[in-house]
């Protein structure tokens, strides 16, 4: 008699709902904090942070794109009868590059979301290269890069050295 009254427990424990947590974070620098973004289940789109009461199985967890971010995968949950499972989408800032020629830069503007974009130069020149910004100055030796996340939006001028010739970058 014991023994069908803990199977009938199991075999109810393993067919009941489970709980479907689905949480996204983002990366800024070397900080992670959650955010409300857009993912699906079943079908059913909603945002982050979310619960959904779901049979015993495998699920797929779609994380919509975020602008400036790289999207995570798709992610396949298995949630068991009775018990919570967790999907965590990290989104990683998307890095923007900027190559210098002799022509000058590969574009005019570029959109960096400031505080958490990383941008990247590149000095195809064999000239030394300085960047000036509001916030900051920095010199790339010929065929150097150097990267950094901008504090704020403007305009950056790129001098070749030792010419001087500038050209002007806005940064959005």
């Amino acid at each position: 008699m014991i023994a069908l009254i803990v199977l009938s427990f199991y075999s109810s424990e393993a067919t009941a709902p489970g709980t479907l947590v689905v949480e996204a974070q983002v990366t800024v620098g070397s900080a992670t904090r959650f955010a409300s973004v857009q993912a699906e289940v079943t079908g059913v789109a909603k945002i982050t942070p979310f619960n959904v009461t779901v049979s015993p199985g495998t699920y797929t967890v779609t994380y919509s794109p975020v602008k400036w971010y790289s999207a995570p995968p798709p992610k396949s949950v298995t949630v068991a009868g009775g018990k919570t499972a967790y999907s965590v989408g990290v989104y990683i800032p998307t890095p923007v590059d900027v190559t210098i020629s002799q022509l000058g830069p590969n574009a005019t503007s570029i959109s960096a979301e400031h505080g958490v974009t990383p941008v990247t130069w590149f000095n195809t020149t064999g000239q030394t290269i300085k960047l000036t910004s509001s916030a900051f100055t920095a010199s790339i030796l010929p065929r150097g890069n150097y990267t950094a996340i901008l504090s704020s939006p403007g305009d950056l001028t790129v001098t070749i050295l030792p010419s001087g010739e500038t050209m002007s970058l806005n940064v959005e």
